[in-house]
């Protein structure tokens, strides 16, 4: 009788690797798959149809590895040749940043004259979920929902966005 691979034990997963990685990694995954998804439906161009290439930007190019690790299966997913990694979304879309009235409006009634001015002459830098602002009294950090992302995307590509993934084909 040879060795049969159906008695061999399962390894055992040490606790440290409970899932949460792997689901948060999923769900990126999705994310991105997601996105790329509706540009084909917006364009109505059918997932039998291959493209050639995928291009994702995070807003956290930290993850980068997880879309890396999980390319296969993306391209495959997305009927696409390539799925091609970029550090930041302007390579594929022009970024465009405008005040979101209704949060400034409803998060910071008193100050919304000189948040709005900061934002218009782009006195702020992004930083995850926040913004800092230059203000007249120095720097700020207020919610990053105050400012609207938009990508406008560039010559022959078409883009979405969302959570801050921007992806295009």
């Amino acid at each position: 009788g040879g060795f049969s691979v159906h008695l061999a034990e399962w390894p055992v997963i040490p606790e440290a690797f409970a899932n949460e990685d792997l689901i948060a990694h999923v769900s990126l995954v999705q994310e991105v798959i997601y996105l790329a998804r509706s540009i084909r439906n917006k364009n109505q161009i059918k997932n039998r149809q291959p493209l050639s290439c995928l291009k994702v930007a995070l807003p956290d190019p930290s993850k980068n590895g997880i879309i890396a690790d999980f390319k296969d299966i993306i391209a495959e997913e997305l009927n696409v040749k390539d799925v091609e990694i970029l550090n930041e979304a302007g390579n594929i879309a022009e970024v465009k940043y405008a005040p979101n009235f209704q949060e400034i409006r409803s998060r910071y009634p008193q100050r919304i004259p000189e948040i709005i001015r900061a934002v218009k002459n782009g006195k702020f830098q992004m930083a995850g979920d926040t913004v800092v602002l230059q203000m007249e009294q120095g720097e700020e950090s207020l919610d990053g929902e105050i400012i609207l992302v938009t990508y406008q995307a560039r010559e022959g590509q078409h883009v979405a966005s969302g959570h801050g993934i921007v992806v295009s084909l």
